[in-house]
C-alpha cells in the first residue's frame, strides 16, 4: 500500500515537473488539435502567449472546413482568416 501512494506521488510530481517546462509545447498541441477537429479559433492573446504561428492556425482552420462544410464556426473562422490577411498586407 505505501508503495503504491509512493509511486503515484512520484509519477504525479514527473508529470507536473514535465508540463511546468513543456507548457507553451502543450499549449500550441492543444491550439492545433482544437482547431482542425473542432473549428475553435484562439484568442489573440493565446496566440501570443505560446507563440503560435498564425498561418499554422489558419491551415488547420481550413481543414476544418474542407471536413465540415455546414458548420456554424465558419464566419468566425472567416473573421480570423481575414484579420490574417489584414494583419500580412500591413
Amino acid at each position: 500500500m505505501i508503495d503504491a501512494t509512493r509511486r503515484r506521488e512520484q509519477l504525479r510530481y514527473a508529470a507536473r515537473r514535465y508540463y511546468r517546462g513543456h507548457v507553451h509545447d502543450v499549449g500550441q498541441c492543444k491550439m492545433l488539435h482544437e482547431a482542425r477537429h473542432r473549428g475553435r479559433v484562439p484568442r489573440e492573446q493565446t496566440l501570443s502567449t505560446h507563440s503560435v504561428d498564425r498561418a499554422q492556425i489558419a491551415a488547420e482552420l481550413m481543414v476544418f472546413l474542407a471536413t465540415n462544410p455546414d458548420s456554424k464556426a465558419e464566419r468566425r473562422i472567416q473573421n480570423f482568416i481575414g484579420r490574417q490577411v489584414n494583419a500580412d498586407a500591413v
